[in-house]
């Protein structure tokens, strides 16, 4: 599912049929403020023409903004990215561009640039993918949620990135934005899963614990429950 919004950049800064940008680091801040995830990347080596003989790529595409370089396209390829936060797929991308790719003595890269395949949030959201009860609090009463298997295994990721990263730079989430303090409870994450994320796998309130003391005093059944307190 990709929105309006992403669609719009895509639109606007795409040169090719590929996810691929100058400024791909603003396109993973808008993504992944819009609740969007990368499943895969593909690499292409940006490099001149004459270059293009010793390139780990080939083909590809005319840069636009200068006839002497291309964007070649290589076998290098990452996949099963859907759970890697915004700063891990950072992480991933500026050290794969720093190592740079080989191809025996002969073959290597100039400047990798990352092309991104967006995941299919209908296909996580099936009901194939099952829920799972987590306990979710912000300061206070603990609360037990039914949410999508994929957030239950990854309950901190989707945690933080909500928290660090939608509800800091997403347009949608001014509201929560007050005086420079963010004012929000899981009751917004819960929404946030719903409207952004997983529209078609609603998550909800199951069961409120009361105060546990962040977790220390939960009842014995719900001790091995994924627990995140806001």
């Amino acid at each position: 599912m990709i929105n309006k919004k992403i669609q719009k950049y895509i639109d606007d800064y795409t040169f090719c049929s590929e996810h691929l940008f100058k400024d791909w680091e603003s396109f993973l801040d808008l993504l992944y403020a819009e609740g969007g995830r990368v499943s895969s990347i593909l690499w292409w080596d940006h490099c001149t023409k004459k270059q293009l003989k010793e390139s780990v790529g080939s083909g590809g595409y005319k840069d636009p903004d200068n006839d002497e370089f291309v964007y070649a396209e290589t076998q290098l390829y990452k996949e099963d990215l859907e759970t890697y936060t915004l700063d891990e797929i950072k992480e991933y991308i500026n050290q794969e561009r720093k190592t740079g790719f080989r191809y025996g003595n002969k073959y290597k890269s100039h400047d990798l640039i990352p092309s991104f395949y967006l995941a299919d949030f209908k296909l996580q959201d099936s009901d194939d993918k099952g829920m799972k009860e987590v306990i979710l609090s912000a300061d206070g009463d603990s609360i037990v949620y039914l949410v999508p298997d994929i957030v239950a295994d990854n309950l901190e990721k989707y945690c933080l990135e909500f928290c660090s990263d939608w509800l800091c730079n997403s347009t949608d989430a001014e509201k929560y934005r007050k005086g420079g303090i963010l004012c929000y409870t899981e009751r917004d994450f819960i929404d946030y899963l719903n409207t952004y994320v997983f529209p078609d796998c609603e998550s909800k309130m199951l069961k409120n614990l009361g105060w546990t003391d962040l977790e220390k005093n939960l009842p014995a059944e719900y001790r091995n429950y994924p627990y995140f307190n806001f």
